[in-house]
């Protein structure tokens, strides 16, 4: 089985507004360039699933802060622009999540 692409988008448009709640992990495990540097760096908790045995529905959701009960099933790419992620999440609410917020939020148990 085959993971199935969870984004897409050029970089520009990635790193401006990144959609997906992975892409936000990523981005949050990153030190900053300028100031202080945090004593210990975000993290995406958990551990990736294997390749040969994902999880139904959005191979991230196990990790996601986010998932819910539309989760169970893998969302198409949507979006516009040549910026598309894959996430049942709707569009409006994961366009009002920034970098900075995204490294705070705990992942439910």
């Amino acid at each position: 089985m085959a993971a199935a692409s969870s984004r897409r988008a050029a970089k520009a448009a990635l790193f401006r507004t990144p959609l997906h709640p992975y892409t936000w992990g990523l981005f949050g495990s990153i030190p900053p360039m300028d100031g202080e540097r945090p004593a210990r760096l975000a993290a995406i908790p958990g551990t990736p699933p294997s390749l040969s045995n994902l999880p139904k529905g959005c191979a991230f959701g196990p990790r996601c802060a986010f998932r819910h009960d539309a989760c169970i099933v893998q969302p198409p790419l949507v979006g516009g622009n040549g910026h598309r992620a894959a996430c049942a999440l709707p569009e409006t609410s994961r366009k009002q999540f920034h970098i900075g917020e995204v490294a705070s939020i705990e992942t439910p148990v």
